[in-house]
């Protein structure tokens, strides 16, 4: 939906105008009536309408001048211009202006104001996007000669030399570089719907920044996390965003937080976007304490402490979960050296283990981490105890009493809290069979038995052992037991 400003010192004007438009209210929507170039360059600046409907003839500040003014805070707003007059030079100068339409009073009509506006509605994204692209170079600036600034004075060139504005405040995005990178022109396809006065692209060492200008703090802040949003999305990706800042002098510090705001995304998943917040850490907590935490549940580990081992662990992890955003980097680097160190103790014990060590590097989340650990030291436990393992053992045991309902691989995953993967891979290599068959034949022999010492008709017995149908039932007893159900009967009685 378009959103317009009317501008025009009559009031029958602007009244008729809003008529009009609202009669295509699926399509259109008035956010305001201004009665003067003032008075609609501060709704431009509120509601960031696509377009404005102008008079170029009225007292004050003219459609000329809100046309000049309005394209410094709003460079993507179109405008409709309406005169009493006909000469060429009004014309022209609107064009030159930004102009996407010129009506004369004298001769328009609702058809001519609609057609006008959908116009400019047909080729809003093409003139966005062109635009966007004069804002947005195609390509990343890099920021290396900003952190070789002395002084700031050469700061202030520096800055000079790649567009960031002074006397202009802004706000940092950052995206982590490696798998799936984003381009450039993926990047700028995002900011395009964006009405935002400066923007470009720059990058630092493993990182890539969206880094944009706009005075208006709240305009800024709710396009930069759509942004992000958009990034998250459509390239899973983690974005972490600084707070706004007022003056580009605080660049080097908006880069910081937005660095800080991706890393401590590593402690909220399922969340791909964070605003940086100051943040401290909690009052006696200290790199000391966590490491000798650290060191004490690897001793556990070497000895074969698994219970001991993963109740410390646990509440290892809660602990690193408070540490601050200024220790962000260290918590995410202590984090999956643990999952590195317990990998290798897992190998060590068990090097025919059916998971190949990744490493901790490829999680990207503290929960990941955590869930590998336990998942690792959960396997170690449960081959101390054999020959089956307690999970097993408690499986085998819900599966032999509900083998006659519609029970599942995830039902019994559930029953003793395992993930549906693990349990399937920890059943296979204990018991020798895949869930489904060894349930399968669990129900084939219970139906066995009932042949034989009962006289129910097969269809009951089909049903009683978990079977919907008697010839499913019959033509699984076939193939599995060597013969039909009336065979085994029959050979039973005989």
């Amino acid at each position: 939906m378009i959103r317009v400003l009317i501008v025009d010192d009559e009031a029958p004007i602007r009244e008729w105008v809003e008529y009009c438009i609202l009669r295509e209210k699926e399509r259109f929507s008035v956010v305001g009536l201004a009665s003067s170039g003032e008075e609609a360059l501060k709704l431009i600046k509120k509601e960031m309408p696509e377009v404005v409907v102008a008079d170029i003839s009225m007292p004050g500040m003219d459609g000329l001048e809100l046309m000049k003014r309005a394209k410094e805070i709003a460079p993507f707003t179109a405008f409709i211009v309406m005169t009493n007059y006909a000469e060429f030079s009004y014309a022209k100068q609107a064009i030159t202006y930004g102009a996407k339409e010129y009506l004369l009073k004298s001769e328009m009509c609702a058809g001519d104001l609609i057609g006008a506006l959908d116009k400019i509605n047909e080729n809003k994204e093409k003139i966005v996007k062109h635009k966007v692209r004069e804002l947005l170079p195609s390509g990343f600036i890099d920021l290396f000669g900003l952190y070789q600034c002395q002084t700031p004075e050469a700061m202030n060139e520096f800055l000079d030399t790649i567009g960031v504005e002074a006397g202009k405040g802004g706000q940092v995005l950052c995206i982590r570089r490696g798998k799936g990178e984003i381009e450039a022109d993926q990047l700028i396809e995002l900011v395009e719907k964006e009405n935002l006065a400066k923007l470009f692209l720059a990058s630092r060492q493993e990182y890539d920044f969206i880094i944009a200008q706009d005075n208006r703090k709240q305009k800024l802040e709710e396009a930069m996390g759509k942004i992000g949003r958009g990034i998250g999305e459509k390239y899973e990706k983690a974005v972490g965003i600084s707070a706004f800042f007022s003056d580009r002098t605080a660049l080097i510090h908006a880069l910081r937080q937005a660095v800080e705001a991706e890393n401590h995304l590593f402690f909220h998943e399922g969340e791909r976007v964070l605003i940086y917040c100051e943040k401290t850490g909690p009052s006696g907590l200290s790199r000391e304490a966590v490491r000798a935490a650290y060191q004490q549940i690897l001793w556990n580990l070497a000895h074969k402490q698994y219970e001991e081992t993963l109740s410390q662990m646990r509440q290892w992890f809660e602990t690193i979960e408070k540490v601050g955003l200024p220790d962000s980097q260290w918590a995410i680097e202590r984090c999956q050296r643990m999952v590195i160190a317990v990998e290798e103790q897992y190998y060590h014990l068990d090097p025919l283990g059916e998971d190949q060590a990744k490493g901790g590097q490829h999680l990207l989340t503290m929960g990941a981490c955590r869930r590998r650990c336990e998942e690792l030291i959960q396997k170690l436990y449960d081959k101390k105890n054999g020959p089956y393992s307690e999970s097993v053992d408690r499986a085998l045991a819900y599966i032999h009493e509900n083998y006659n309902r519609d029970i599942s691989l995830v039902d019994v995953a559930s029953h003793i809290y395992r993930s549906p993967e693990y349990f399937s891979r920890l059943f296979k290599d204990e018991v020798g069979e895949n869930f489904s068959v060894y349930l399968m034949m669990c129900r084939l022999n219970h139906g066995r038995d009932l042949l034989i010492h009962t006289d129910r008709k097969i269809a009951d017995i089909a049903t009683a052992v978990g079977y919907s149908t008697q010839s499913y039932f019959s033509r699984l007893y076939k193939k599995y037991m060597g013969k039909t159900p009336d065979e085994e009967r029959n050979q039973a009685k005989q």
